[in-house]
């Protein structure tokens, strides 16, 4: 007997006898003659094969060989694990479906048999590549009873189990953005990016905007946090690390009285401005800036020379203190 493992959502086809696991939610507002029961039916060409099934009810209720729950909210969520097999090889290709009653969902299941291949006379037995849990055939792990996937690392009954999809036993499983198979989430695929992690719970595309752009446009989305390309800082990227607007004549930051904080300077002396803090604001009149200047020099020694010299150089005026 060949096994697979296969977890599909609202349609889906298998090629050959596999474990099958589906989930239907029912949702308010959608048929509004769904009742509180759900159970399954089959169809189709089933001679010859053997079909085991379990649910998982309610809170995670499990009820080994039935294929039904009842007692279902609007809003839940209810699980059938779906196990076939064939007792003996046929050559004949078989087709059935499994279908909850009431509900439009299906599931197409296409059996081919393939009683025998040339690779499985070299089959490595309790092979490592299978976890020592089943036998490698054909590049393909056919695992021992009571194992499950591709490596047949999961147990059969931990595969019920959605405790290590779960960062906090408060936490939904996979963050509610993924399925948990085999105790690992598998994310679901989103219109808007990647989701990743091992719970689900990060994603590449719910940072922070700068005029409607994902990080300014300027850095990536990691785990709702942004990451600054080479330039770029701040939380929406969008301040340049770029200093040259910020260089004086003289090849000082901001002329040493502000800061260069995202290209512009940020005079932080008391009435400087400009675009490199070199001039003050009261200093409009080119007479009155002068006068300053020189009443600075004249003054007695209350002023401290290098202050006049700083006036002075802010009026593009140099005091010469040598005699005719």
């Amino acid at each position: 007997m060949h096994s697979k493992n296969l977890k599909f959502h609202v349609s889906g086809k298998a090629e050959d006898g596999a474990q099958e696991q589906k989930k239907w939610m029912r949702k308010g507002g959608e048929d509004q003659a769904i009742r509180s029961e759900i159970e399954l039916e089959t169809l189709g060409d089933t001679d010859g094969l053997n079909l085991a099934f379990t649910a998982v009810c309610t809170n995670g209720t499990v009820f080994p060989h039935q294929k039904k729950c009842s007692h279902v909210k609007v809003g839940e969520t209810v699980t059938f694990n779906v196990t076939l097999s064939l007792p003996a090889c046929e050559k004949s290709r078989k087709n059935i479906i499994i279908r909850p009653l009431g509900l439009s969902e299906t599931l197409e299941i296409e059996i081919q048999p393939q009683c025998d291949c040339n690779c499985q006379k070299e089959a490595e037995m309790n092979s490592s590549m299978c976890n020592g849990s089943g036998s490698l055939e054909c590049g393909v792990c056919a695992c021992h009873p009571g194992h499950m996937g591709p490596q047949c690392k999961c147990s059969e009954i931990d595969s019920l189990s959605s405790d290590s999809c779960r960062s906090s036993p408060e936490q939904s499983s996979c963050s509610g953005r993924g399925d948990c198979y085999c105790g690992e989430c598998i994310c679901h695929l989103s219109a808007y990016g990647r989701i990743y992690g091992p719970y689900c719970e990060c994603d590449n595309f719910s940072c922070v905007r700068f005029r409607g752009l994902i990080c300014g446009g300027n850095g990536d989305c990691d785990c709702s946090e942004c990451i600054c390309h080479s330039g770029w800082t701040g939380e929406y990227c969008n301040c340049t690390t770029d200093t040259e607007a910020c260089i004086a004549d003289d090849g000082t930051l901001c002329n040493g009285r502000g800061e260069c904080i995202c290209g512009k300077c940020v005079c932080s002396n008391p009435g400087v401005a400009g675009s490199t803090c070199e001039k003050y604001t009261t200093y409009v009149d080119p007479c009155s800036s002068k006068r300053n200047c020189i009443e600075c020099y004249l003054a007695t020694n209350d002023q401290s020379q290098e202050e006049c010299i700083e006036k002075c150089k802010l009026v593009h005026v140099i005091i010469s203190s040598k005699e005719d």
